[in-house]
């Protein structure tokens, strides 16, 4: 899986923080977001929020990703 190396930095109160990210396809279907040592599972709302194109994910497997989300999808409620 193709995954896509991002970069952020920005001000903090006591300084700055930066470093990597990642966002991919995981094999369950679901879209991750890696940062420093934290993994987390997008929701749908957030995925599209962030306007992420999944397609550009290399093996990005759509029907997975919409049986992952479907019950988020069909509440209509991305909150």
């Amino acid at each position: 899986m193709k995954r896509f190396q991002n970069y952020f930095h920005f001000e903090v109160a006591d300084g700055y923080v930066s470093g990597r990210f990642n966002i991919y396809q995981a094999l369950h279907g679901g879209i991750m977001l890696v940062l420093a040592d934290s993994m987390t599972t997008m929701t749908y709302a957030q995925v599209k929020d962030l306007n992420i194109d999944v397609t550009r994910f290399d093996h990005y497997n759509e029907a997975l990703f919409l049986d992952y989300y479907k019950e988020q999808i069909a509440s209509g409620n991305f909150q």
